[in-house]
């Protein structure tokens, strides 16, 4: 029973920092808001099928001369954000040098999904770029529909869409997760 506590409070302030993240863009300027926060997201928009293929659509489609904004409109609205995840290091665990996502409340990035391995992935920062390794996880981790080699670092870039056994989330910049969470409704 405190487990299923323990994950009630969990989604409750999931939802409260998804509002946060959301406010804080739409009462910050985009300097602001990067100063805060200075390291990339992942986010999760709704389950929905129909919903995740317009959002994988969607951010797969952006070029520089499209503002976002616009696309947002054109597509008519924007699928319902679940959840945000700050990809950044954490005092949880030993590994200085990585940004562990994992189901377990040690690791930096912490998935609450049974079908996530305790130590999932990885992010790596070299050079100012992002890196994702998958070190063997039982599920696997997917980008942009390309299933990882087990233990090949991956540059990761703006807006690719990243699975963690069946759990997609977008990587934005804080750049882009500004702009996203700015249009947000």
């Amino acid at each position: 029973m405190v487990v299923c506590v323990a994950m009630l409070l969990d989604k409750v302030s999931v939802k409260i920092n998804v509002d946060e993240y959301i406010n804080d863009a739409k009462n910050k300027t985009k300097k602001e808001f990067v100063l805060k926060y200075n390291h990339p997201f992942l986010v999760k928009f709704s389950n929905s099928k129909d919903n995740l293929s317009k959002h994988e659509l969607l951010f797969k489609t952006i070029v520089s001369e499209i503002k976002l904004a616009d696309i947002l409109n054109f597509s008519g609205s924007l699928s319902k954000i679940d959840e945000i995840l700050e990809v950044k290091k954490t005092d949880r665990n030993l590994f200085l040098s990585k940004i562990i996502v994992g189901r377990t409340s040690t690791q930096d990035i912490i998935i609450d999904d049974i079908k996530i391995s305790k130590f999932h992935a990885y992010f790596q920062i070299k050079d100012g770029r992002y890196y994702l390794c998958d070190p063997g996880s039982t599920n696997g981790t997917i980008i942009d529909n390309l299933k990882m080699d087990v233990s090949t670092p991956v540059i990761i870039n703006n807006n690719n869409v990243i699975r963690f056994a069946d759990n997609s989330y977008t990587f934005f910049t804080p750049e882009t997760a500004y702009e996203t969470f700015r249009v947000y409704n």
